[in-house]
Order: C-alpha cells, then sequence, then structure tokens
C-alpha cells in the first residue's frame, strides 16, 4: 500500500470532509511524500525511539534517524511545523525521557511517550524484555507519579475511540484508535467501493455504548473491584492487550503502589 499513500491521502482528504488527519509514520520516506504530506495531512506523528543515533539504530536500524532529521527539517522548512516524535517508555529509562523532551524543544516538535505494549515484535520478544527490565505500563500516570512530568492532574479512564477519531491502517482497514487495531474493533474499509462516511458513523455509534460500559469491560479480571482502575487505565486499549497476554498483574504491582500515594 506505500506505493498508494498518495491517492489515499487524496481518497481520505476528499471523502472525510471537516475532519483533522494525522499521519502516523517511522519517518523514512518524508522526502518522497512531502508534497502529499502538506497537502492533506494536519498532523505528522513520527516514531523515533531515542534522541540520538546511537539510541534510535537499536531499535529503528542504522542511519534512520538522521533520515528522520532531515525530513522533520524538510517538513519545516515548507512550513509545515505540527509534528511530534515518540518514545517508548522503558522502565529503565528515565533520564533518557528527560532528554528526549529536551530534544524534542530544541528540535521545536513535540514529544509523545508510549507504552510497551506486548503485540507485534515487542510480543515475540516478551521474555527479552522482561530479562532487561523493561516492563510497559500506562505512560500518563506513570510520568505524574514519576515526577519526571510537570502536570498536577491525575488522569482518569479517557478515551476518544467512537467518538470523535479514527484510525486507517496501512491496508485501509479502519479501526476507533491506533491502539485498537485489533480485528475485533474494526469498523470499516476505505478501500471498500461501497464505503460512506455515514455507514462508518453509525457502525461507530452502535459499538460505542458496550465498549464504554465500564462494569462490563473490566470483568474477568481483578481490575473489576479495585477502586484505582479508572487512573490505572486511562487507556482502554492499554487493559484489553495487556489481558489478552496475562500481564495485569505486572503492570498492577508497577502502578497500584504509586497512585495509592497521590491519595496518602
Amino acid at each position: 500500500m506505500v506505493d498508494e499513500i498518495e491517492k489515499i491521502l487524496e481518497y481520505a482528504r476528499n471523502k472525510l470532509v471537516g475532519t483533522r488527519i494525522i499521519l502516523s509514520t517511522n519517518g523514512t520516506l518524508i522526502d518522497k511524500y512531502v508534497d502529499s504530506i502538506i497537502r492533506n495531512i494536519d498532523i505528522v506523528n513520527i516514531s523515533i525511539d531515542g534522541y540520538s543515533e546511537e539510541m534510535t539504530k537499536k531499535i529503528r536500524g542504522k542511519g534512520v534517524f538522521e533520515k528522520i532529521l532531515n525530513g522533520i527539517k524538510l517538513l519545516q522548512d515548507r512550513g509545515f511545523t505540527n509534528i511530534k516524535t515518540s518514545m517508548v517508555l522503558l522502565e529503565n529509562n528515565k533520564k533518557e525521557m528527560e532528554k528526549f523532551i529536551k530534544f524534542n524543544k530544541d528540535l521545536k516538535t513535540e514529544y509523545i511517550f508510549r507504552m510497551l505494549c506486548n503485540v507485534g515484535r515487542a510480543k515475540d520478544n516478551k521474555e527479552y524484555f522482561r530479562k532487561k527490565d523493561f516492563s510497559g505500563y500506562p505512560v500518563a500516570n506513570y510520568l505524574l507519579t514519576s515526577g519526571i512530568s510537570d502536570k498536577k492532574q491525575l488522569n482518569i479512564r479517557a478515551c476518544n475511540a467512537y467518538n470523535n477519531k479514527i484510525y486507517i491502517n496501512h491496508d485501509g482497514k479502519i479501526y476507533p484508535c491506533p491502539s485498537l487495531k485489533i480485528e475485533d474493533f474494526q469498523i470499516g474499509d476505505i478501500v471498500d467501493v461501497n464505503f460512506t462516511f455515514k455507514n462508518l458513523l453509525d457502525k461507530m455509534n452502535n459499538m460505542k455504548n458496550s465498549f464504554f460500559n465500564i462494569d462490563s469491560f473490566f470483568s474477568n479480571s481483578k481490575c473489576k473491584i479495585c477502586s484505582n482502575k479508572i487512573f490505572c487505565w486511562t487507556c482502554p486499549a492499554d487493559f484489553i492487550i495487556a489481558r489478552k497476554n496475562h500481564d495485569i498483574n505486572e503492570l498492577c504491582n508497577v502502578m497500584k503502589e504509586r497512585i495509592e500515594k497521590l491519595f496518602i
């Protein structure tokens, strides 16, 4: 689908009138598609996973860091400044996180920290990450409780899925958000000849009520009777993935004590 990306972007912009389109990318092909990006995209999110060549190449490969920086500069030189870079939040990299914030400030971009989810290659290498003490956990409230973030509020379970956002995958399939890129949550296919925005909205509305039912959502888990669950699981997708991979106890051990201390 990479060769068709320009057509897909044009099609999405025309079909989804009045929406804000965000491109999530590894940043290596920005130079090739810069004109289409500027014309059709509102925000660019780039997975860089580091603030230096040495750090990024461990996850993204050699030379990727420089390609990303060149792509960011190219966009900025063309007047496109709504750019965010992301880094996976790992249990042992607090110093790197602080440097990543400064890196983005110097680059005039925004930063995003993401949790390590046991999906894709991370799931395949789950034991490696555990040996390295690289446990994943919900990001927003960890930043607050660790002192890295200067935020003063504690987030609660909040989600825009099925409300005002959608995610279009590289193959054209549509999901309520990037983190819910799971077959059970597919809500459409933008390359389907029968696709209409109205049908998409109807399906989103039909699925929304059951998705946001707190009692049924946490059923069959230890979280159901826990008073901290809305603070631990600020993102429903984090919980869905953790339950599927039997990681709830591990994440609970990381978050519960931190959150309880805030109420003392």
